[in-house]
């Protein structure tokens, strides 16, 4: 491989891809396929030796530079490693550690959430964006954002939840942030999103 390139679009850098254009930084897919198919050689083990685990860490630790909700998931294997001494000895894999696996490293890979946007560094307040939220615990949630608008009432999990847990103002202010960063997430790629509650959202696809 040339040391030096001339001035290109895409650019691969230590088994990344930096994308100048969609200002996205995906992995390679033959790092993407080099995961999963260590993911799905120890998915059907209940235990693993502490050497598997140190290379599943190893995998999804550089796969979190670009899947940012990875981190959570390399702190939890650092602490799982930590429960057993030698290499060859085992640990167990609950189902809370295949949940975290599936959700933050298999599935994102797969479904082609290998990628993250290159962020702006200061974050923007929600009102410069033109996004606006609100919430009634009785009623319902609205959201608007530069003209466009709608409402809903909650739905039924979460009018479940409220029959059987002292839900806090800011759970109910918080549900229509999320899904309007989600619906919206196009329109802010990159960027970082304060809405004034102590709360900020990375907007990407």
């Amino acid at each position: 491989m040339h040391k030096t390139v001339c001035p290109v679009i895409f650019l691969e850098y230590l088994g990344i891809i930096l994308d100048s254009e969609e200002m996205e930084a995906p992995l390679l897919q033959e790092k993407v396929d080099q995961i999963c198919e260590f993911i799905s050689s120890i998915n059907v083990k209940s235990s693993c030796s502490k050497r598997e685990v140190l290379q599943l860490l190893g995998h999804l630790n550089f796969a979190s530079r670009v899947i940012l909700p990875g981190r959570y998931v390399v702190s939890y294997l650092i602490s799982l490693s930590t429960k057993a001494k030698e290499l060859h000895h085992y640990v167990r894999l609950d189902k809370e550690c295949w949940i975290l696996i599936s959700n933050f490293g298999y599935d994102s890979l797969r479904i082609g959430m290998e990628l993250i946007c290159f962020i702006i560094l200061h974050n923007i307040s929600n009102y410069d964006m033109k996004l606006l939220t609100d919430a009634s615990s009785t009623i319902g949630f609205g959201r608007y954002f530069v003209g466009k608008w709608f409402y809903s009432s909650w739905p039924t999990e979460i009018k479940k939840t409220t029959q059987t847990v002292n839900m806090q103002w800011h759970c109910f202010e918080l549900y229509p942030i999320v899904v309007a960063a989600i619906l919206w997430a196009p329109h802010g790629k990159g960027k970082k999103c304060y809405f004034g509650l102590l709360i900020c959202l990375q907007l990407r696809l």
